[in-house]
C-alpha cells in the first residue's frame, strides 16, 4: 500500500511537472504572439500613416494636374482667339495694302488719304506684332506647363507602385484590404 501511495505521489508529481512545463511553454508562446502582435500593430500604424501621407500627396498631385489642365485649356482658348484675331488683322492688312497700292497708282496727289492709310497699316502692323508676341508667350507657357505635367505623371506612377508595395506588405503580414 505504501508502494502504491508512493507511486501515486510520484505520478502526481510527474503530472504537476508536466503541467508546469506546459504552462511555461504556453506562457512563452503567448508572450511571443503578444510580441508579434505588437510588432504588427506598430507596422500597421506606420503603414497606415504612410498610406494617408501618400494619399494626401496623390490628391494634391491630382488637383495640380487638373488645375494645370484647366490652365492649358484656357491658354489654348486664348491662342485660338489670338489666331482668329491675327487672321482678321492679316486680311485687313492685305486689303488695306492692296487699296494703298491702287490709290498710289491712281493718284499721287491724294497725300492725306495715303497718310491715313499708312497710319492704319502701321497701327495694324503694331497690333499684329503684339498679337504675334502674345501668341509666342502663350505657346512658351503651354510648353512649359506640358513639361511640368510629365514629371507629375511620373510621380503618380511611383505613388501607385509604392501603394502596391504597401499592399503586398500587408498581405505578407496576413492582413488584407
Amino acid at each position: 500500500m505504501m508502494n502504491m501511495k508512493r507511486r501515486h505521489e510520484d505520478e502526481l508529481e510527474e503530472v504537476k511537472k508536466e503541467t508546469a512545463r506546459k504552462v511555461r511553454v504556453a506562457l512563452k508562446e503567448r508572450d511571443e504572439w503578444q510580441s508579434k502582435f505588437e510588432e504588427v500593430s506598430v507596422a500597421n500604424s506606420s503603414l497606415l500613416a504612410r498610406i494617408q501621407e501618400l494619399q494626401s500627396a496623390n490628391n494634391a498631385l491630382q488637383h495640380e494636374v487638373r488645375r494645370q489642365g484647366q490652365t492649358i485649356q484656357e491658354l489654348k482658348n486664348d491662342c485660338d482667339m489670338l489666331e482668329t484675331a491675327m487672321e482678321g488683322y492679316k486680311a485687313q492688312y492685305e486689303a488695306i495694302r492692296q487699296e494703298y497700292f491702287q490709290m498710289r497708282e491712281r493718284n499721287n496727289s491724294c497725300t492725306q488719304s495715303l497718310q491715313r492709310k499708312e497710319a492704319e497699316m502701321q497701327w495694324i502692323l503694331r497690333q499684329m506684332r503684339e498679337v504675334a508676341f502674345r501668341a509666342r508667350v502663350m505657346a512658351d507657357k503651354t510648353e512649359e506647363l506640358r513639361r511640368e505635367i510629365l514629371p507629375k505623371d511620373e510621380l503618380s506612377e511611383r505613388l501607385i507602385s509604392h501603394l502596391k508595395m504597401v499592399r503586398d506588405q500587408y498581405d505578407k503580414v496576413g492582413f488584407s484590404f
